[in-house]
């Protein structure tokens, strides 16, 4: 989705203290609803990519978590796998979970 661009490129990331970064391969068919979600949740969305959605998830998902909840990296990644729908391959990194 989108033209290319320096603001459309991977990787995508989480804001502006790049907490999560993804590359993305294939198509997310529900982006639009993951956004307006997010931007309820007062989100910025600059790109035009149906990737975008997926690090600003990353982030809500581990900033979110219960109280006293410890997620573990691969814990983030899966649940935010099990709010995607289409054919994707994903590739993450986050500073919170530098190793």
């Amino acid at each position: 989705h989108g033209e290319p661009s320096e603001r459309n490129s991977h990787p995508q990331s989480s804001g502006e203290d790049n907490s999560f970064m993804v590359v993305h391969n294939g198509i997310i068919t529900n982006f639009k609803d993951i956004k307006l979600f997010l931007e309820k949740e007062n989100y910025v969305f600059t790109s035009e990519t149906d990737t975008e959605v997926i690090p600003k998830l990353a982030h809500y998902i581990y900033h979110h978590r219960e109280e006293g909840e410890t997620l573990t990296f691969t814990e983030v990644v899966e649940r935010v796998i099990s709010q995607l729908e289409g054919a994707f391959a994903l590739v993450f990194k986050s500073t919170v979970f530098p190793k």
